[in-house]
């Protein structure tokens, strides 16, 4: 103690020697941050910049290329199959019959050697004919042909009906009306009463 120094002003000295000590140890900490502060400079993540990287969806590159699609158009022809289907007509034929009838031709017409004619037709025809005469009595003209005919042979009878284009085939009456009635009919079975619708003309049904 200096000789003279109040006490009071020592003590004084000695607590303000004591603060600049505290003071400057917490002066003293972190030399690189002299505000007591950690540097914030934020760390590099290593990530590349986006700029610079070209987009990527699931590992393919999204450069759009765009593709020409080439519509092909596959023409189908339809080729149709006409199947001509011809319809044949079977025309049977049914045979004449001739065999057990004896005709008789007689002229109901105006027709002068008609009956004749006929008899000569129906004889190529391989039916057996009787020398031709002329109708008489009720039925001397006729209009149509007609043929009286014995039942017994009237299948033949009918063989000639076709030939003549389907006339009416009625049973024989007596007398019959030709020339000279039964004695002029002699063995014949049949007789063609030839009428003027016929007179003169080719078998209608000759392809029968």
């Amino acid at each position: 103690m200096r000789p003279g120094v109040p006490v009071r002003t020592l003590l004084m000295a000695a607590a303000l020697a004591t603060a600049a000590l505290i003071a400057g140890s917490a002066c003293s900490g972190d030399d690189t941050s002299p505000s007591g502060a950690a540097s914030s400079t934020a760390p590099s993540s290593g990530a590349p910049d986006a700029s610079t990287t070209p987009t990527t969806i699931d590992g393919a590159s999204t450069t759009d290329s765009s593709t020409n699609s080439t519509n092909s158009t596959t023409s189908t022809t339809s080729t149709t199959s006409t199947t001509s289907t011809t319809s044949t007509t079977t025309t049977t034929t049914i045979p004449l019959i001739t065999e057990g009838g004896i005709v008789k031709v007689a002229n109901a017409s105006n027709f002068g050697g008609a009956a004749g004619l006929l008899t000569a037709a129906l004889g190529e025809r391989g039916f057996t004919m009787r020398q031709a005469t002329n109708a008489a009595g009720w039925e001397e003209i006729l209009d149509v042909t007609k043929i009286y005919t014995r039942e017994e042979v009237r299948p033949v009878a009918e063989s000639i009906a076709r030939l003549l284009g389907g006339v009416a085939v009625e049973r024989m009456p007596t007398p019959v009306p030709i020339q000279n009635a039964m004695e002029g009919l002699g063995d014949a079975n049949i007789v063609v009463m030839l009428g003027m619708d016929l007179a003169g003309e080719p078998l209608p049904g000759a392809a029968g």
